[in-house]
């Protein structure tokens, strides 16, 4: 968990079923704003806040997935250039929600929030 999250010690040990469950969405309910980062046997997770306070920002390639905390980094791995109508909408807006799944960076999936990302 990265972040500040609500949860006590008795609510995180009650979400280890859930982990097992893969039951990533459950795992951002508590007050707050946090990540989390998750693993189930060999599937990992990362989640962001319904708030968008710990955006999660991911790209697939051939070798996996990749994540991140800022789209240029996942970016990077090939030089994906920026994604003009997105940035053009986030200036006209200045909201993230407006971007819906989509990233300042072309071919990088946008902000994850309260859902599994990776």
């Amino acid at each position: 968990m990265i972040g500040e999250c609500g949860a006590d010690d008795i609510q995180l040990r009650d979400a280890l079923p859930v982990v097992r469950a893969r039951s990533w969405r459950a795992l951002t309910r508590w007050p707050g704003s946090y990540r989390v980062v998750a693993r189930s046997g060999s599937m990992p997770a990362v989640t962001g806040d319904p708030a968008g306070q710990h955006p999660v920002y991911y790209r697939t390639d051939g070798a996996g997935t990749w994540w991140a905390t800022a789209s240029s980094a996942p970016a990077a791995l090939d030089g994906a250039p920026v994604d003009v109508t997105a940035l053009a909408a986030h200036l006209a807006f200045g909201q993230p929600d407006v971007l819906a799944t989509r990233s300042l960076c072309c071919d990088v999936g946008g902000e994850c929030r309260a859902g599994m990302c990776c």
